[in-house]
């Protein structure tokens, strides 16, 4: 947090003393934030235009500002816009704050309208003050003017498009300021792909203090190198915790901790632990395959082995569960591999099976195969349910999958279908360290998917060794997956 003591903070104590004269019960790191936020300089104008909140979920980073809200609406006839990525956000808000009003006799006496269906709100006073309640879109705030204070509230999904509609509404304004309040941003999540103005705003705000106006930051957030899974790094992370947060409700999040994204997402949402976007980042981003390169490895009509065919199947799905991709790998007449690309880029737990159920009767893979410590995981019980025996790869396992692909493409033994989903996943992964086990891929989008699910493949198909049987007397088995339900 940065806050100079010297400034005004006569606001920010109204709003407290208002806040306890209507029944609501601020926390410390409450006040201290709407001191900060609601701060003047030597000329009466507000230090901050730009204020963010970042803090753990559950912690009731809303209250404060909305408090601000209803005080400057009631107080100065403000008209003031809150927004939210979802209705359920906006209206819970909505709800609250009229709450509050119609609890109290004096405010609910100045209560001219409310109303709140369908992505949009609005309480207002007969002292000219409204506060308007809506979903977020690029056409946000169409047909309001006016407007004094903005709050973007789930500001983990914010885009370019709609800061600019939105802004445009505080044209009038003399002072406007905007409050950002947000989780933890995680850039390889579907659901904070929008997370790039925030992440810039952060980063902005951390390289150090506009002199003429400068952004207010209150992030809170354990140490990187505190060990999640004890009680000091809980509170360390959570300023509302023995009040909302609490042990509790964190030990039920921490049940997800025995995955990679439960434990990531424990990280995100309990913890404060984001993955930020970078712009520099991504200015100096290099693929791990040159794009040209990699399209000029396509072929149209490959010539896939006859005699002694294999085939393998890999599954990825991204940390968000939302994304994922499965691709076969196949032997060709010329001994290089062929990587195919299934048309599923959606995961859903059922549709992956059957998929895999469908790849078995057309060609008959060696086995399938996935991260243990990954989303696909959520799937095993559903495949052994249909007789179905994945290959669940360990963390040094997926590390020898990134290797052997780079090895073969390297090699050029590596051609594919050419879809334009290999070249979005290029884009968007990178070289990761797994501690004491080397390097693997990382997806920093769900776009990603297909790239990691080709590398399990050719794990797969390349270790396999047929075994020794006298074909007289044996049929033919595939490997890693049980017969007993297939129907074949």
């Amino acid at each position: 947090m940065r806050e100079a003591p010297a400034y005004d903070h006569a606001e920010g104590r109204e709003i407290i003393a208002f806040a306890k004269i209507i029944g609501v019960e601020l926390m410390p790191w409450q006040e201290y934030d709407i001191l900060a936020m609601c701060s003047k300089n030597e000329v009466g104008r507000y230090v901050h235009s730009d204020n963010i909140l970042i803090i753990p979920r559950q912690n009731g980073k809303s209250l404060g500002i909305s408090l601000i809200c209803l005080y400057r609406a009631i107080k100065y006839g403000w008209r003031i816009l809150y927004t939210a990525q979802l209705w359920d956000t906006a209206n819970s808000i909505y709800l609250n704050l009229l709450g509050v009003v119609k609890a109290f006799p004096p405010l609910a006496g100045m209560l001219t309208r409310f109303s709140g269906s369908q992505g949009k709100g609005v309480l207002e006073f007969s002292c000219g003050g409204v506060i308007f309640f809506q979903t977020r879109g690029d056409d946000t705030a169409r047909g309001i003017t006016k407007i004094s204070c903005v709050v973007y509230d789930e500001a983990y999904n914010l885009t370019d498009g709609a800061v600019a509609a939105i802004n445009f509404t505080t044209q009038a304004a003399d002072d406007p300021q905007f409050f950002y309040i947000t989780s933890a941003v995680h850039k390889a999540f579907k659901a904070h792909q929008d997370g790039r103005v925030i992440s810039a705003m952060r980063r902005q705000a951390l390289a150090g203090p506009d002199p003429v106006d400068p952004i207010y930051l209150a992030e809170y957030r354990a140490p990187g190198d505190a060990k999640p899974d004890v009680e000091e790094t809980w509170i360390l992370a959570n300023p509302s915790y023995g009040f909302i947060m609490d042990e509790t409700k964190i030990r039920k999040q921490m049940k997800r901790l025995n995955t990679e994204i439960g434990r990531i997402n424990f990280g995100v949402e309990c913890l404060g632990w984001g993955d930020w976007f970078n712009d520099e980042d991504d200015e100096d981003f290099t693929p791990i395959i040159d794009y040209s390169d990699w399209e000029a490895a396509t072929v149209a009509d490959p010539v896939l082995c006859s005699v002694g065919a294999v085939s393998a199947v890999g599954i990825d799905v991204d940390l968000g569960a939302v994304g994922c991709a499965l691709v076969s790998a196949e032997k060709m007449a010329d001994g290089r591999w062929f990587l195919s690309l299934a048309p599923r880029d959606e995961f859903d737990r059922v549709g992956v099976v059957a998929d895999i159920e469908r790849v078995i009767g057309l060609r008959d893979p060696i086995g399938f195969a996935y991260d243990q410590k990954g989303v696909a995981e959520t799937c095993t019980a559903l495949f052994e349910q249909r007789g179905l025996e994945p290959t669940r790869f360990n963390k040094t396992e997926v590390s020898k999958a990134y290797m052997l692909f780079m090895q073969l493409w390297r090699d050029g033994k590596i051609r594919h279908d050419g879809s334009p989903r290999w070249v979005d996943a290029l884009s968007v992964v990178s070289e990761r360290d797994i501690q004491d086990s080397g390097k693997a891929l990382k997806r920093n989008n769900p776009a990603g998917c297909p790239i990691i699910a080709a590398s399990f493949a050719l794990l797969l198909a390349a270790d396999y060794k047929p075994a020794e049987v006298d074909v007289r007397r044996a049929p033919r088995v595939s490997m890693r997956i049980s017969r007993k339900r297939r129907g074949l």
